[in-house]
């Protein structure tokens, strides 16, 4: 294959990016400002700033409404609050109508996103917690995510013995189509790779 980069990635069905592998909620944000990703880079920077100012003003009440820069943040945050509680009622809803017995090794072929592998695996937890939690992972994880790519690809760039190796296992186990997630889990060297 010509493009490896593509076809592990880029040509990979959208629900194994980060963000739709965790929520199963196409932002495309590379064609268009999401306003969910958006309030991300806004909560983000917000976070930084508050990790290095020394008064934290805006836990006074009136401040968080007087500041501009910290009502740019409420704002923000309600955005991906209501975000996250539309996506928990949705999946819950689809857990609810699903007839499928939870096992460890459970992925639902509709919604096979982490969100929905809380909600089916039974375990009492709020819709708070759980927002909570995908906040976190909104927020932090799509950062590691970057930095593990980026790094793969880097060093990727200095052994090629080990990019061919990837490219070879991708065309055996996927050929021309689109790799389902059976597929996905036989790229076992691809893991191992993306792993170290």
């Amino acid at each position: 294959m010509q493009y490896v980069i593509p076809k592990i990635l880029l040509y990979l069905p959208s629900k194994w990016h980060f963000l739709q592998a965790v929520f199963n909620y196409e932002f495309d944000s590379l064609t268009h400002d999401d306003p969910v990703i958006t309030a991300v880079y806004t909560a983000l920077r917000e976070a930084e700033y508050r990790s290095t100012y020394p008064i934290a003003y805006w836990n006074i009440p009136p401040l968080r409404y007087l500041v501009p820069r910290q009502r740019q943040c409420m704002d923000a945050l309600k955005i991906i609050n209501e975000c996250l509680d539309g996506l928990i009622a949705k999946c819950k809803a689809l857990v609810a109508e699903e007839d499928q017995e939870w096992e460890e090794e459970f992925i639902s072929e509709r919604d096979p996103s982490i969100l929905h592998f809380l909600l089916a695996s039974g375990d009492e937890i709020s819709s708070k917690q759980l927002r909570d939690d995908l906040m976190t992972l909104l927020i932090a994880g799509h950062e590691t995510t970057a930095a593990v790519l980026t790094w793969t690809f880097y060093l990727l760039a200095q052994h090629p013995d080990v990019f061919d190796r990837i490219r070879a296992e991708v065309d055996e186990v996927v050929g021309d189509g689109k790799p389902t997630v059976e597929q996905i889990r036989q790229l076992k060297f691809t893991t191992r790779v993306i792993n170290e």
